[in-house]
């Protein structure tokens, strides 16, 4: 007989047998699955997230009080911090980062499109847009807040060699941190003639030597 066998695996809560890719990893069973299928797991999952967030304990450790306005407890908070810490630095080394990152930025920006078009905050992507704007009100004041932590005004940042959006270090040669060159980068539009418009004035920002070192990039 040739070709490979597909194992099937019956899932107790649905009871339909299924693929086991169709059953998440799991070492410690004998046939490497969990017992219950993805669909049936994910929606247990939900469950218990919503009961306990009900009750107002710890969806993590489901036993310690959740923080006022998050669903985990401050050792739960640490310990997701310091994984997450780690696997970014982790993948920073890696020599997969770069396309990571560029895959990640369109992401960002393809996602950010999508909620403006909803009439959504493209920043939360949770509550309706103030208007005028294309944030909700609380991410506004938020904003507002983090500007006033600054006490350089943003068109004095890069005399300081400060980043003109976050007020960070600048790259050399030019006006923003490397975060914020890169998600520029994607929306530059290159060839614009006057000088008053909002996009020449970003390409100022990205290419301080103006229209021959853009060439040059």
């Amino acid at each position: 007989m040739s070709g490979k066998v597909t194992i099937m695996k019956r899932c107790p809560k649905c009871g339909e047998v299924k693929k086991l890719s169709q059953f998440y990893k799991n070492k410690n069973n004998k046939d490497g699955v969990f017992s219950y299928c993805k669909e049936c797991k994910s929606k247990i999952q939900h469950e218990d997230y919503e009961y306990y967030k009900e009750l107002g304990l710890c969806v993590q450790c489901k036993k310690d009080n959740a923080m006022v306005g998050s669903t985990v407890c401050p050792e739960c908070a640490d310990k997701k911090a310091e994984y997450d810490r780690l696997r970014w630095e982790k993948l920073k080394k890696s020599s997969g980062f770069p396309e990571y990152q560029r895959k990640h930025l369109i992401y960002e920006n393809n996602l950010r499109q999508k909620r403006r078009d909803a009439g959504i905050c493209h920043i939360c992507g949770k509550r309706p847009v103030e208007k005028g704007y294309a944030r909700c009100y609380e991410c506004l004041i938020e904003r507002r807040k983090n500007r006033a932590k600054l006490d350089i005004p943003r068109s004095a940042r890069p005399s300081y060699g400060l980043c003109y959006f976050c007020g960070e270090p600048v790259l050399a040669d030019k006006k923003v941190c490397q975060k914020h060159y890169e998600i520029n980068i994607l929306n530059i539009k290159p060839g614009m003639q006057n000088p008053y418009h909002p996009w020449q004035q970003m390409n100022n920002l990205l290419f301080t030597g103006g229209k021959n070192e853009q060439k040059g990039n």
